[in-house]
């Protein structure tokens, strides 16, 4: 649900759940689903990722990059290695 809140962004904001127009990947996530909850764990782990990539990279490039990690881990947990 992350990654599809994510996917219908045009791009994410670094280091806030929401700056102006823009949310992170755990903000677009609480956009789509208001009265959803996730664990502490995950939002930590979307978040510290989204946040690792540096501030000065742009909004969608940051969008693009969180997608393919969030891709990657999903592609993990269903057992898929490519």
């Amino acid at each position: 649900m992350i990654r599809d809140s994510v996917r219908r962004r045009q791009a994410l904001a670094y280091g806030k759940l929401h700056d102006g127009d823009l949310s992170c990947a755990i903000g677009c996530f609480f956009d789509d689903n208001k009265n959803l909850a996730l664990k502490t764990t995950i939002v930590d782990e979307v978040a510290a990722y989204n946040d690792s990539i540096p501030a000065h990279v742009s909004p969608k490039t940051r969008k693009r990059r969180v997608l393919e990690w969030l891709n990657a881990k999903l592609r993990v947990m269903q057992g898929k290695t490519k």
